[in-house]
């Protein structure tokens, strides 16, 4: 995969979080350290749930060194410092770049009332902030083995997803680990989040208008996530109380290169 460089990230905004600006200007002047961002099309998100809150920010980047010859240590070094490549890009677009990134206990800390959270893999790295706290994830769409598959999945959430493919288990995977890093819980939780209906097989791309959310709930409490799909990749974003916009700065098309997805199981 060639890397990122100038030119090769482009920004796309609902019209919320970029109100006064007319809809798919262009702007070709908009340097960052790590690459141009252009304003590309402008996409309305309509999902809402308690009325309206600030945008949210989620800047998503190819992630470095991580050829086989590298250590294992020195490539999940490489992962984490990307996260944070992209996490100071949303803090930029959020107008704080000045933004401090703590964690305490393994818990992302929120600073002056900015949330955050991040998620990467040898491929890709996700970071975003909102106003409220948040969770995301990301994963490649894979089968997973048949243990993990019994850990993940209840009775009830398989009669609901019927027979599960790779796509269906990479969304109750990443909606799952979404919400539990929202509510700042680990995995110990994952038996209190569980899928509560059908989910919609509308399944949008990163930076285009989100489908519906996928209804789950946590300790009985509804717990929405957004899910989008890049390439052979889904993201899940859960914000406590909703969202009213998203801002995203992708790589644009001429910087990725990307296998689809497989249904083998890993």
């Amino acid at each position: 995969m060639p890397p990122i460089g100038h030119g090769h990230l482009r920004r796309c905004v609902s019209p919320r979080a970029d109100q006064g600006r007319q809809k798919g200007q262009v702007e070709s002047e908009h340097p960052h350290s790590l690459g141009e961002v252009h304003r590309g099309r402008t996409y309305p998100v309509t999902w809402r749930i308690l009325g309206p809150m600030p945008p949210t920010f989620v800047a998503l980047l190819p992630t470095p060194d991580q050829q086989p010859s590298i250590a294992a240590r020195e490539r999940v070094a490489a992962q984490s410092a990307a996260a944070r490549r992209a996490l100071k890009l949303a803090a930029r677009e959020a107008g704080c770049p000045e933004m401090v990134f703590h964690k305490s206990d393994d818990v992302p800390q929120p600073w002056q009332g900015w949330h955050w959270s991040v998620s990467h893999d040898d491929t890709w790295v996700l970071g975003a902030l909102a106003r409220a706290p948040l969770g995301v994830d990301l994963e490649r769409i894979t089968l997973r083995r048949a243990a993990l598959r019994e850990a993940v999945l209840n009775e009830d959430e398989r009669a609901l997803l019927g027979e599960v493919d790779a796509l269906g288990f990479t969304r109750l995977w990443t909606a799952k680990e979404a919400v539990l890093k929202a509510a700042g819980v680990g995995l110990t939780r994952l038996s209190h989040c569980r899928l509560s209906a059908t989910p919609s097989p509308t399944l949008t791309q990163a930076g285009e208008p989100a489908g519906p959310a996928l209804p789950m709930f946590l300790d009985g409490e509804a717990a929405p996530v957004l899910q989008f799909r890049w390439h052979d990749h889904l993201l899940a974003l859960h914000i406590q109380g909703g969202e009213e916009s998203l801002t995203w700065v992708l790589p644009s098309p001429q910087g990725v290169s990307c296998q689809e997805p497989q249904d083998h199981v890993t």
